[in-house]
């Protein structure tokens, strides 16, 4: 069974300045019974403004010259059952690119959400998007019917 949803870190802190944006994340869950088995999280790095402090000059650029630059969080409950490559895979497959985000994720891992939330099981990945993208952006997964990755 899969479940679509939201999820928001609120605010945080770029350079000693306190940040009133939220990171709003979209959500495809997957759950076999009771058990959540995968969570893919989802934005658009360019609808972070409040949050480009977060980046290195290299990382801006890097989204600046991207057509759909994404930042996915995924958690996989056991690697052996669904791993986390048949996320980045497939996003290859469809034209997306990994690139370098560690500035980014640096900060993001020292949000006081990214512990309460337990988001340090997650792992996090950055794309850069061909200018088309497929929409919606449909991701399959063994046992599961064809899921949407909501930009």
């Amino acid at each position: 069974m899969s479940k679509y949803g939201s999820f928001a870190l609120q605010g945080g802190i770029v350079g000693g300045r306190e940040i009133k944006d939220n990171l709003a994340f979209k959500q495809t869950s997957l759950y076999q019974e009771l058990n959540l088995l995968m969570d893919i999280m989802s934005l658009r790095l360019n609808d972070i403004a409040g949050f480009q402090g977060w980046m290195s000059e290299e990382e801006k650029k890097q989204v600046q010259a991207c057509s759909n630059p994404v930042l996915l969080l995924v958690y996989t409950l056991d690697e052996t059952r669904l791993r986390q490559s048949l996320v980045t895979t497939q996003m290859q497959d469809l034209g997306f690119k990994i690139i370098g985000f560690s500035h980014f994720r640096e900060n993001l891992v020292m949000h006081p959400g990214y512990v309460e939330n337990s988001l340090k099981m997650y792992k996090s990945y950055a794309f850069c998007g061909p200018k088309t993208i497929p929409s919606p952006l449909v991701l399959t997964f063994p046992g599961f019917e064809p899921v949407e990755i909501r930009l």
